[in-house]
């Protein structure tokens, strides 16, 4: 019998080893980076409300400042390099970008079953943002 499972055994709660811990906790504080946050997916929300939330996401890049601002957002750390280096900061984005363009896919085909499409051509002239009108119309396209 190891230590852990005697440990176990006796109801002391050892739990993994500090190495599984730290993997643990890496894999948690990853997932925070690429998850598109409650405003864009919440079901409650109208889809209008997450249709411009998901817009509104569009102004970050992976331009230096920006990627700060975004991950900013999404953890709620002011300092998210306190937390994360800037590599995984790059790493991080471009999978958020492709969850967040898969998501407006998703969204514009809704709006469009609901038989909403008015919806998305005022959206889309009132959009400033380049990237994100950019967005809007490939989305509207498909």
């Amino acid at each position: 019998m190891t230590r852990t499972q005697s440990s176990q055994s006796l109801g002391n709660d050892v739990g993994s080893g500090w190495l599984e811990q730290l993997e643990q906790a890496t894999r948690n504080r990853s997932h925070e980076l690429w998850e598109l946050p409650d405003t864009m997916t919440d079901p409650f929300a109208s889809t209008r409300s997450r249709l411009q939330a998901t817009l509104e996401s569009y102004r970050f890049s992976t331009d230096a400042r920006s990627l700060i601002e975004w991950a900013t957002m999404q953890t709620g750390l002011n300092d998210p390099l306190t937390k994360y280096t800037r590599q995984e900061l790059e790493q991080a984005f471009p999978r958020f970008a492709r969850d967040r363009d898969q998501h407006l896919s998703s969204l514009v085909r809704q709006i469009k079953r609901n038989g909403n499409a008015a919806v998305l051509n005022e959206t889309l002239q009132a959009t400033r943002q380049p990237a994100a009108r950019t967005a809007l119309a490939k989305a509207i396209r498909n």
